[in-house]
């Protein structure tokens, strides 16, 4: 005798537009337990994969979100906007995330890493320098694409070659800028140039307020955490810049009471 099913109805499916906000909510929610979310369907896992890779961080010691595996990252690096690296033996891998715009290369500079960085469609920069060698004339075509710049070394030589600087710095795009406090006054007031830097509206200025002493509103003196809240910001949390145009913003507003 066989079953009737008279007035039974199919579960509800949701669309899967909404199954897949609810997917990357969940993601967002909870990044640890994404390996467990991937194994849901093939169709979660594809939405997820550019979700897990859109931040990826290189250290000595650890790699974000999986261990360093090159097939791995071959496959999925092109989804990495974000990307933190460390290790200077790991920039000849730059190629294998073709698609970062935000980038901290947390190793001396190097002229040889100049034709990576020009394929990179790059807005946002942290980058380490020689504090005692002339500034390389090509680190300026990086630059000059940049939105966003965070030079992390005491930079002692630039002053001595304030030549090569004038002559190079010309950075149409640039709108936020972090340097250390012991940075030369004169080389500073280069990049304060509206005619070098039009868009320039926020300078971060890292150290002591009482060793520092610059007349332009622009100009925000703070200590940043170690790590600049660089992990943060990349997805879409309060790193220095955001605070640093808070503290701004209040201080304009302070003008016009």
């Amino acid at each position: 005798m066989g079953t009737s099913h008279e007035g039974e109805s199919e579960p509800p499916r949701l669309p899967f537009e909404l199954e897949h906000i609810i997917f990357v909510l969940a993601f967002e929610g909870d990044r640890k337990d994404a390996k467990h979310l991937l194994l849901v369907a093939k169709r979660v896992f594809d939405w997820l994969i550019p979700h897990v890779f859109n931040v990826v961080q290189i250290y000595l010691d650890r790699t974000m979100p999986i261990s360093f595996n090159e097939t791995v990252y071959k496959r999925y690096g092109h989804h990495t906007r974000h990307l933190h690296l460390e290790p200077e033996a790991m920039v000849r891998h730059l190629p294998l995330f073709p698609n970062v715009i935000n980038l901290t290369l947390w190793v001396p500079f190097d002229s040889a890493y100049k034709p990576f960085l020009l394929d990179l469609p790059l807005t946002r920069l942290t980058i380490m320098l020689s504090g005692y060698q002339p500034p390389p004339p090509e680190l300026f075509q990086v630059f000059s694409r940049l939105t966003y710049l965070d030079l992390v070394t005491i930079l002692l030589s630039w002053s001595s070659h304030r030549a090569i600087v004038e002559e190079h710095l010309y950075l149409p795009n640039l709108t936020h800028l972090c340097i250390v406090d012991s940075f030369a006054a004169s080389i500073l007031h280069l990049f304060l140039d509206k005619r070098r830097c039009p868009e320039l509206r926020l300078v971060i200025l890292r150290g002591s307020p009482s060793r520092t002493t610059v007349n332009d509103q622009r100009v925000l003196i703070m200590k940043p955490p170690p790590t600049r809240n660089w992990d943060e910001g990349a997805r879409g949390g309060i790193d220095m810049w955001k605070v640093a145009e808070q503290a701004i913003s209040s201080r304009s507003d302070g003008d016009d009471e």
